[in-house]
């Protein structure tokens, strides 16, 4: 029997009895491995540097691909998932997850980079329907007395992939070449395509949708991108003039960020809440946290 209640409260979300262990574990394995290909990567440059005979600034758009991809379309994906059915778009996003863990896979026996950072894009567009509805799931056959005991149990999953990440990745490509990292996420992903299908029940459209920020994460994705992409382009000459597109891609991105801010702040459902920004802590730590990461690009 399904009980309806308000948009607020979560009334838009049939509730269900369902098992926390059937829920957790139905969206569980797709979690861990988004997250753990987030991570897994970095400890795997090196070699793949080698295998490519790439520089250290190429070959870094192997972990910066993933992340910026699966930014731009975790608000699609969940947008999609209210609109047609969270399971789906979870399978699906699972699916294509799968399909580009595989083609990592096969870019080790080809000579080129480019391939491998196009098919670690794909797995963040699955990843991105993976994140986006995992907790929509969760939500939905949750109630306000074990939802907490299933998110905090999902946020437990995340943080443990990107701690054992690194450590996975080191001790696999001791025994196997490093895409072999990847290979292993194809019969993962069939199980938890399955599982899921087994698990959790069907999800229909909700009733109430809020409005998406699409051009609020257009214009931040292109922001961040430009601006990655221009202290690349600084830092080596990859091709001919790359400086003057460096320069170019740089000031873009500067142009881009008043009209990111003025869409912000009259956007009924903004990506970003600006006014949270004033507080201190908050944007000491987001500062913080940037500047500890642009070493990487210098």
């Amino acid at each position: 029997m399904e009980k309806q209640i308000s948009p607020l409260d979560d009334s838009t979300i049939s509730i269900k009895h369902i098992k926390i262990s059937k829920l957790v574990s139905g969206v569980g394995i797709g979690i861990f491995m988004s997250s753990l290909d987030a991570t897994v990567a970095v400890i795997l440059l090196e070699k793949i540097r080698n295998t490519f005979n790439a520089t250290p600034n190429e070959v870094q758009w192997v972990v910066v691909s993933y992340l910026l991809t699966l930014m731009a379309f975790t608000v699609i994906a969940g947008d999609l998932g209210d609109k047609f059915s969270n399971k789906r778009v979870f399978q699906i996003g699972m699916l294509i997850f799968t399909i580009g863990s595989l083609f990592c896979f096969l870019t080790f026996y080809t000579s080129s980079l480019l391939l491998l950072v196009l098919a670690r894009i794909i797995q963040a567009i699955g990843a991105s329907g993976i994140m986006a509805n995992a907790m929509a799931l969760v939500t939905r056959f949750t109630n306000t007395e074990n939802r907490g005991t299933a998110v905090g149990i999902n946020n437990l999953i995340i943080s443990v992939s990107v701690v054992l990440g690194p450590v996975l990745g080191a001790v696999l490509t001791d025994f196997w070449n490093w895409s072999g990292v990847f290979l292993i996420n194809v019969p993962l992903g069939v199980i938890a395509i399955v599982w899921c299908q087994i698990a959790i029940p069907e999800t229909d459209p909700l009733d109430y949708v809020k409005k998406t920020d699409y051009l609020g994460s257009f214009l931040l994705t292109s922001i961040l991108t430009l601006f990655i992409l221009s202290l690349s382009l600084f830092v080596e000459e990859i091709f001919p003039y790359s400086k003057i597109f460096a320069w170019i891609a740089l000031a873009t991105s500067f142009v881009l960020i008043p009209f990111f801010i003025f869409w912000e702040k009259r956007a009924k459902h903004p990506l970003v809440d600006l006014p949270m920004l004033k507080n201190k802590k908050i944007s000491i730590g987001l500062l913080t946290a940037i500047l500890k990461h642009l070493h990487r690009f210098f």
